[in-house]
């Protein structure tokens, strides 16, 4: 799974505890943490290492994925069933 994490360059923090403990702690550490407006999930997104052009692009475009990716139809169902219970 540790590979998968650095290839990809971002986790969701739910997957953080399939990560052995020393990655999973330099992941919080080092890594930039992006809340979804929506879903309210929290990502771990790896930061650009050097000045790169096309890092700081990808960069950005994976946060603001992050930030904004719309919830599911399984989710909003999930969602609006829990607010009915309540």
């Amino acid at each position: 799974m540790d590979d998968i994490v650095f290839n990809n360059g971002y986790i969701d923090a739910t997957d953080l505890n399939k990560i052995d403990e020393s990655t999973r702690n330099y992941v919080i550490a080092h890594w930039v943490c992006s809340k979804n407006k929506f879903t309210q999930k929290v990502f771990y997104i790896k930061p650009p290492i050097s000045n790169n052009h096309r890092e700081n692009i990808r960069f950005k475009l994976l946060n603001i994925a992050c930030e904004h990716q719309p919830e599911t139809y399984a989710e909003k169902l999930m969602r609006e069933l829990n607010m009915k219970k309540n």
